[in-house]
């Protein structure tokens, strides 16, 4: 299964927002986060940054912490773990890992969340996503405004 999700872009207002009644304005952007997700007999998830084999200690430090952290939010919210394979790949960043502020933390925890639910069948609103993509970024400490 392949899916994928667009980066964002605020036209305005992405420090605003994340105080209590205060607005921005925010568009998708056609540049994206390609998921491929397929059933396999061990997890492997892989991605620019590195492979994640199993949910270790580990895993929650590295440079993959943000999909550890999205897969952890995932299995639970499913009430599953049933194996696959992932392949994350990314144009939120140039060629030379320039970040352009596409969103590509938080784009990525809402792509891990995404393709495990639609990989186990689980239906979802996009606002149950929101919120559970939100979880994920509390859980890690990194609150922002939620745009992704």
């Amino acid at each position: 299964m392949k899916l994928k999700f667009p980066g964002k872009l605020y036209i305005m207002g992405e420090y605003a927002v994340v105080i209590p009644g205060h607005q921005s304005v925010v568009a998708a952007i056609n540049r994206y986060i390609h998921v491929t997700i397929n059933p396999a007999k061990k997890l492997k998830v892989e991605s620019s940054f590195g492979t994640i084999h199993e949910l270790q200690d580990e895993t929650f430090i590295g440079s993959m912490r943000y999909v550890a952290y999205a897969l952890q939010t995932a299995f639970e919210y499913a009430g599953k773990h049933d194996p696959f394979t992932m392949l994350i790949e990314s144009e939120l960043d140039d060629v030379s890992n320039k970040k352009y502020g596409f969103g590509s933390s938080g784009v990525v925890i809402v792509s891990v969340i995404a393709s495990v639910l639609s990989f186990y069948k689980i239906s979802y609103t996009q606002e149950e996503l929101f919120k559970l993509s939100v979880l994920t970024q509390a859980r890690m400490n990194e609150l922002s405004s939620g745009g992704d």
